[in-house]
C-alpha cells in the first residue's frame, strides 16, 4: 500500500515527519535508484528506499530479542535436551520470539549467557576469527604458587592449540584460591581442560564478562531484556562522544551503564541529551548514542525525553 513517503522514513528511520522532509529535499533519499521528491509516495513493502545510499529497513521482520541471563548450574545450555535434562529453554520460555543462547557454558557452570534470535549477531560473537574476550571467575582446591603461569599457556583441543589465556590471581587462602581466566575463543570445557593441566580441581565456575557484555549484579536464574545491545556492542572506548557532545553531558558513561544492563542510571544519564547527533558523527563505531539513551527512558517508564526538533 503506498503512502507518503516521509511517513514511512519517519516510521523506519527513526526521524521525525519535519526531518525526513528535510531528508528528501536535501536529495539525501532514493526510491528505486531514483532520487525521491517532496509530496512522493511509495510501498514500504514493494519499493526500494534508500538513506544517504543505505537501504532503510521497511518490512515487517520478526522482533530481534536479547535476553542476558545467569545461568544457574545444573542447566545445560541447549533449547531442547534428549536426555531430558533441564536446559535453559524454560529460564525463558515466556519469551514471543524463539531465541537460541549464543556460545555455551556446561551443565556445571554457571554465569553470563546470552540468549537471542539475530543470527548476525551470534556469527559476530561465536567465531573464532572474531576472538570476542570471554571472562570467568574460577574457585580452585590444589592450588600452588605459581600455577597461573601453566593456565597461560596454550593447550590442545581437537587438534589445533588455543591462544594463551589471561590468568589473575585475586585472593588465595592457603590452597584454595580464586582465579580470573579471560580466554579469546571459548573452544569445548577450555577452562576446565586448562585447570585439569596445571592439576587444579575446579569447585566453581562463573563466566562474568563476554565482549562489552558484563554480567554485573545478576544472581543465578536472574536475567535482564538487553535492547540495547546490538547498539552499543561496538563501542570501542574511544570517549570521542563525551568531547563532542554539545550539553557536556558523560556519553560514554551512560553507554557504560547500558552495557551492564543499568537502564535506570542510563536513562537518568542521558536525559538533558538533546539529540542534536554531534556524538554520533563523531563515533568511530557508528553508535547512535541518543537512541540508546531514548531507547533507556522508554523502557525504563521513569523519564521523559526533552523536546527536540532532531527526533
Amino acid at each position: 500500500m503506498e503512502e507518503r513517503l516521509q511517513k514511512i522514513l519517519a516510521r523506519c528511520a527513526g526521524v521525525s515527519r519535519r526531518k525526513a522532509e528535510e531528508l528528501i529535499a536535501d536529495g539525501r533519499v532514493r526510491v528505486n535508484g531514483n532520487t525521491a521528491r517532496l509530496g512522493e509516495q511509495a510501498d514500504g513493502e514493494e519499493d526500494v528506499i534508500e538513506l544517504d545510499g543505505v537501504r532503510v529497513r521497511t518490512r515487517q521482520e520478526p522482533e530481534k530479542i536479547y535476553r542476558m541471563l545467569c545461568k544457574p548450574r545444573g542447566f545445560v545450555t541447549t533449547m531442547h535436551d534428549e536426555k531430558g535434562r533441564r536446559s535453559v529453554a524454560e529460564l525463558v520460555a515466556d519469551l514471543p520470539e524463539r531465541v537460541y543462547p549464543v556460545g555455551r557454558l556446561d551443565c556445571n557452570s554457571e554465569g553470563l549467557l546470552l540468549l537471542t534470535n539475530d543470527g548476525a549477531l551470534t556469527q559476530r560473537l561465536t567465531h573464532p576469527s572474531h576472538q570476542v574476550d570471554k571472562t570467568y571467575l574460577v574457585w580452585v582446591s590444589s592450588y600452588i604458587a605459581g600455577s597461573e603461569r601453566s593456565l597461560a599457556q596454550p593447550i590442545g583441543i581437537d587438534g589445533r592449540m588455543t591462544s594463551p589465556a589471561e590468568v589473575q590471581l585475586i585472593k588465595a587462602d592457603g590452597s584454595v584460591a580464586l582465579l580470573r581466566i579471560t580466554i579469546h575463543e571459548g573452544r569445548n570445557r577450555q577452562i576446565r581442560r586448562l585447570c585439569e593441566r596445571a592439576e587444579l580441581t575446579v569447585t566453581r565456575l562463573r563466566r562474568v564478562q563476554e565482549g562489552q557484555l558484563t554480567l554485573g549484579d545478576l544472581k543465578p536464574g536472574q536475567q535482564v531484556m538487553m535492547e540495547l545491545y546490538p547498539e552499543i556492542y561496538s563501542c570501542i572506548g574511544c570517549n570521542a562522544c563525551t568531547k563532542a557532545c554539545t550539553q557536556d553531558l558523560n556519553v560514554m558513561q551512560y553507554i557504560a551503564y547500558a552495557q551492564r544492563g543499568e537502564l535506570e542510571k542510563c536513562a537518568e544519564e542521558s536525559f538533558d541529551c538533546v539529540s542534536c547527533g554531534c556524538c554520533s558523527v563523531r563515533c568511530p563505531a557508528g553508535i547512535s548514542h541518543p537512541m540508546v539513551g531514548l531507547l533507556a527512558r522508554r523502557l525504563t517508564g521513569k523519564y521523559i525525553a526533552p523536546k527536540s526538533e532532531h527526533l
